[in-house]
């Protein structure tokens, strides 16, 4: 009905400007005797106005009829012409929900798609507008929340209006006697994978083994990093040796400068940046993700490559870390330009472990 009124508009509009504005010029022209004769031309405007007989009369109202019959006829036909058009396309709009409905509540009707999620590559990661997203990979919640906690105060205090998603991930197993859990390498592999598939640019463990690791976990960290995503991991507190993921390649290892339980690692947070109440590299690690991820927010194109050397940068605010050994990390003196997952292998992580349930603890 809309669309009848419009046309009919838009033709009333016509016949006003050929018809009744050039009447209007004729009566200012002769204001003693308005009766003028005008030839119906296209556009506005007066032409040729003279006196006029009764004969002249009758043919005026002859025309003005035979325009109104002609507009008549139009409209007939444009009524039928629209008539045709709604048959073959019928209104879409019926099936859009309205304002107040839950779009949630399952697919669109009609022909509408939801949008797909880009597939995320490392050279071309997400735009600027959007979050920047952080998986925490745990065996325990409440020593998670923790994390978590560490990880939101850092992002508060250096960028209150971040846009981070922070996710928990808690891995499936028995607890053992000795505090650790034992975790199936499959549920390892499958808490990778949520990270992934959730859109995480980091991924946070604050967990680890002495037991070693298999090649699919080898595997799934190599194929973490090959799709950009940054992998920070605890470093440990035995103060010595190495932990499975922390010292393996594709991993940023996070240890504490001047904490004489901290084990090695490729980047160091120092002590006193540790929250009040805290200790452990645990809580070393979110610190390292969540610079990790405000620089991704600030630049989502950052290789990793690019993001572990901006990290690396950060020691420069504080003296000079105790002699630790080279991991392939960053060491003050600037002796390594990237972490240890990009160029040194290590040959003392066993593959033992395929297939067998390992035992991670917390940091």
């Amino acid at each position: 009905m809309n669309k009848r009124l419009v046309i009919l508009g838009i033709v009333l509009i016509i016949f006003l400007f050929n018809f009744l504005v050039p009447i209007k010029n004729s009566f200012a022209y002769f204001p003693k005797n308005p009766f003028v004769y005008y030839n119906l031309l296209p556009g506005p405007g007066f032409i040729s106005p003279k006196m006029i007989n009764e004969a002249m009369l009758e043919k005026i109202f002859r025309e003005m009829i035979a325009l109104l019959i002609e507009i008549k006829s139009l409209l007939k036909e444009i009524e039928n012409n629209l008539g045709k058009i709604e048959k073959n396309f019928p209104d879409d709009n019926k099936n859009i929900p309205r304002e107040g409905k839950d779009l949630t509540e399952g697919p669109r009707q009609g022909n509408f798609e939801q949008p797909s999620s880009p597939k995320q590559e490392q050279s071309q990661p997400s735009t600027s507008n959007s979050s920047i997203k952080i998986a925490i990979i745990d065996i325990d919640p409440e020593h998670a929340e923790e994390v978590k906690r560490v990880m939101e105060e850092r992002i508060r205090r250096e960028n209150p209006n971040a846009n981070v998603e922070i996710r928990t991930i808690i891995l499936p197993g028995e607890w053992q006697a000795d505090g650790s859990k034992a975790v199936a390498t499959s549920a390892i592999l499958d808490a990778f994978a949520q990270a992934k598939a959730w859109g995480a640019r980091v991924i946070n463990m604050s967990i680890g083994s002495t037991d070693g690791i298999g090649g699919p976990i080898l595997n799934a960290l190599r194929d973490l990093y090959e799709s950009g995503i940054l992998v920070v991991a605890a470093s440990g507190n035995e103060g010595s040796y190495d932990a499975w993921a922390e010292a393996g390649r594709y991993v940023l290892s996070v240890g504490i400068r001047g904490a004489p339980y901290s084990n090695t690692a490729d980047l160091y947070v120092d002590w006193g940046e540790i929250p009040e109440g805290l200790e452990g590299t645990s809580f070393a690690a979110p610190i390292i993700a969540a610079e990790a991820a405000l620089a991704l927010l600030e630049n989502p194109s950052l290789t990793l490559a690019d993001l572990v050397s901006r990290l690396n940068s950060r020691e420069s605010m504080y003296a000079e870390i105790p002699s630790q050994r080279n991991y392939g990390g960053r060491v003050f003196q600037g002796k390594s330009s990237g972490f240890r997952g990009f160029s040194i292998s290590s040959p003392e992580l066993s593959f033992y472990g395929q297939g067998f349930p390992i035992f991670p603890f917390l940091w």
